[in-house]
């Protein structure tokens, strides 16, 4: 049985069945950490990151997904984050 794990924003992984969060995953609408780190190409996340983030994560057997059009938002949050800590350095 999936676990959901929320905060804030996202597509509402959250909201779905466990049947339909299930098809989701058959169908390919969703993204699991290691998809997520390698579209990225860049530093690691983990799923208490994009958590903090305020992207919802649900989970299903050990495997942590988002819904895959959150990707975007992600990527923003992501981005908007480091932003934040650079302090405007160049």
């Amino acid at each position: 049985m999936g676990t959901t794990i929320t905060m804030n924003a996202g597509t509402g992984l959250h909201s779905l069945s466990d049947d339909e969060f299930k098809q989701l995953i058959a169908s390919g609408g969703t993204m699991k950490i290691d998809q997520i780190n390698a579209r990225l190409q860049g530093p690691y996340i983990g799923v208490v990151f994009i958590l903090a983030l305020g992207i919802p994560v649900r989970q299903e057997r050990r495997a942590y997904h988002i819904d895959a059009r959150d990707f975007n938002l992600l990527a923003m949050r992501i981005a908007a984050h480091v932003l934040s800590k650079a302090g405007g350095a160049a």
